[in-house]
C-alpha cells in the first residue's frame, strides 16, 4: 500500500462521494486536518491526520479519520497496519455521514459503529413527498410559506457572510453548553470556495426578507445527497417562521430536480424519551416522513498507552484550547488556499 501527501494523479475521478475528495482534504485543513492518500491495487482511502502542534506530544496524540472506498475485503486491515507503523493511536473508519463500506472488510481489534441516517426517496414527486410528511412538519412548512420565507443557494461573498454569521451564532451557543465540536465558519468559506465550484457541496440560506434563519450544508454525488451540517437561529421572534423546516423542504426538492435518488437528513438518534438530548431533533427529522437506515462505520486502538494518556491527560486541557486552535489553524489554511 502506497500513502503519499499528495492526491495520486486522477484521485477525483469517479469517487463514490465527496467526503473523499481533494477539495474536501483542503477544507479539513481548517480544522487542523493533514491529508493523507492511501492507494493499493483494490481500493483507496482519504486519511485525515490530527495531532498536538507541540512537538513534545504529538506523536503521543496522532489520531486519524478515514474514508475508505475500496470493494474487496483486506483492503481495511492493511491500511491500519500501516497507520499504526506511523504512529497512529486511534483511527475513526468511516463517520455518520460517509460509513465504512462492508466490502473493505474488517480489522482485528475494530468496534463497529451504527449510526441511523433519516432517507428519503429522492424521485417522489411534491405530492407524494408532502404526503408522507406528519401534519405538524406540513403546518410549519405552509406556516413559512405564509411568512415568506426563501431559500437560496448561497452563490456569492455576500450569501456566504450572512450563512457564516448563523454559523458563529449556533457556534457561540454551543461553547456555551461546553460542546467544543462546532464546525468553524473557516471550514465553510473553504467548502465555498472549492466543494461548491466543483459541484461537491451546496450551501442552502433559509430567511425572512434580509434576516437570515437557517442554513445548512449538503454533499452532492450522483447517487445521494445528504445534510452534513447546519446553523440557525435561537432567537424567538425568529423560531417561529420555521426556517428549517423550508431549508429540508427544499433541499429535498434540489435532490428531486437534480435527479438523485437518494436524500438524508444526516445522522439522527432515534428516541421516543421526551428526557433525551435528542429526543426533539429526531422528532423534527422524522416529520418529514423518511425511512431509518444503518450506516456502518467502525473505530479501533491502534496505542492502548497512547490512548489513555490522550483521553486522561490531553482531553482537559484539548476543550478548553480547541477555539483558540481552530481560529488559528483554520486563517493559515484560509491564507494557504488564497496563495
Amino acid at each position: 500500500m502506497h500513502i503519499t501527501e499528495l492526491a495520486p494523479s486522477g484521485w477525483d475521478d469517479r469517487l463514490a462521494f465527496p467526503m473523499l475528495s481533494t477539495s474536501f482534504a483542503r477544507a479539513a485543513r481548517t480544522m487542523g486536518l493533514r491529508a493523507l492518500y492511501a492507494t493499493d491495487d483494490i481500493g483507496r482511502a482519504l486519511v485525515l491526520v490530527r495531532s498536538v502542534p507541540v512537538p513534545i506530544v504529538r506523536r503521543w496524540t496522532t489520531r486519524a479519520k478515514v474514508y475508505v472506498d475500496a470493494r474487496q475485503p483486506g483492503f481495511v486491515t492493511e491500511l491500519v497496519d500501516v497507520l499504526r507503523a506511523r504512529g497512529v493511536s486511534y483511527a475513526r473508519l468511516g463517520d455518520a455521514a460517509w460509513g465504512l463500506p462492508a466490502s473493505a472488510g474488517t480489522c482485528r481489534g475494530m468496534v463497529t459503529i451504527t449510526t441511523h441516517l433519516m432517507t428519503f426517496d429522492g424521485t417522489l414527486d411534491e405530492a407524494k413527498a408532502l404526503a408522507r410528511m406528519a401534519p405538524k412538519t406540513r403546518w410549519q412548512l405552509r406556516r413559512a410559506q405564509r411568512e415568506n420565507v426563501t431559500v437560496d443557494e448561497v452563490r456569492d461573498e455576500r450569501g456566504l457572510d450572512a450563512f457564516c454569521g448563523l454559523v458563529a451564532e449556533t457556534g457561540a451557543r454551543m461553547r456555551a453548553r461546553d460542546v467544543a465540536a462546532a464546525i468553524p465558519e473557516t471550514f465553510y468559506r473553504a467548502v465555498f470556495d472549492d466543494m461548491v465550484r466543483r459541484g461537491e457541496a451546496i450551501l442552502l440560506l433559509a430567511s425572512a426578507g434580509e434576516t437570515p434563519l437557517a442554513g445548512g450544508l449538503f454533499f452532492l454525488s450522483p447517487d445521494r445527497m445528504s445534510y452534513y451540517h447546519g446553523a440557525s437561529t435561537r432567537d424567538r421572534a425568529l423560531t417561529a417562521l420555521n426556517g428549517p423546516t423550508a431549508l429540508f423542504w427544499h433541499a429535498m426538492r434540489v435532490a428531486h430536480a437534480r435527479g438523485i435518488p437518494s436524500f438524508d437528513l444526516g445522522a439522527t438518534t432515534p428516541t421516543n424519551d421526551p428526557a433525551h438530548p435528542h429526543h426533539s431533533v429526531y422528532h423534527f427529522k422524522r416529520g418529514f416522513g423518511g425511512e431509518l437506515t444503518e450506516l456502518r462505520s467502525g473505530e479501533v486502538v491502534l496505542s492502548p498507552a497512547k490512548c489513555r494518556f490522550q483521553q486522561h491527560v490531553m482531553l482537559p486541557i484539548w476543550k478548553r484550547m480547541y477555539p483558540l486552535y481552530l481560529t488559528l489553524v483554520g486563517r493559515r489554511a484560509l491564507a494557504a488556499h488564497a496563495e
